[in-house]
């Protein structure tokens, strides 16, 4: 399956980013062979904020695995790796980052600053995580649970199994 329907919402405020079914739920289609921004469903009253997340409805995978990132040391920097197997969701659950997401020749720049949205980085991708505001905490979601060997930690490996694989 190269693409996946995703689950936006109610929220009638922003219907650019969605097509609404019968129900008045906006979904919108995403290319699972590509980084892509996801949007998570936010409802918002006078007490605060709610932002709701399911696997296989918001996040194009069943949840195998979530963690958070956080106490970033300034100027620090996380990530610089691919996977060979797993795909992940990554947002900023609180304060910013910069997610930068490469294929070895083009790289996309996502910043990350709020609790509803994220990027879906499939399986052989590079990223790195940069510039994180001092009360940053990155939250991610992944479709298998921690394998050391699915980790690809040299770029130059990285461009070698991503170009032959």
């Amino acid at each position: 399956m190269r693409y996946a329907r995703i689950y936006l919402g109610k929220r009638t405020s922003d219907v650019a980013h969605g097509s609404k079914n019968a129900e008045g739920d906006r979904t919108r289609y995403i290319d699972l062979a590509q980084p892509s921004e996801v949007l998570f469903p936010r409802m918002e009253d006078s007490s605060g904020a709610l932002t709701v997340i399911h696997g296989q409805k918001e996040i194009p995978f069943a949840i195998a695995r979530a963690y958070l990132i956080s106490d970033i040391a300034p100027g620090a920097s996380r990530g610089a790796h691919a996977h060979r197997k797993l795909r992940q969701v990554i947002m900023a659950a609180a304060g910013s980052f910069t997610l930068t997401v490469s294929s070895g020749t083009h790289s996309h720049e996502f910043f990350l600053t709020e609790s509803s949205k994220g990027v879906y980085i499939p399986r052989l991708f590079w990223r790195e995580l940069t510039n994180f505001s001092h009360d940053a905490v990155c939250l991610v979601f992944t479709d298998r649970p921690y394998e050391e060997s699915d980790y690809i930690r040299s770029f130059s490996e990285y461009l070698d199994e991503a170009n032959n694989g």
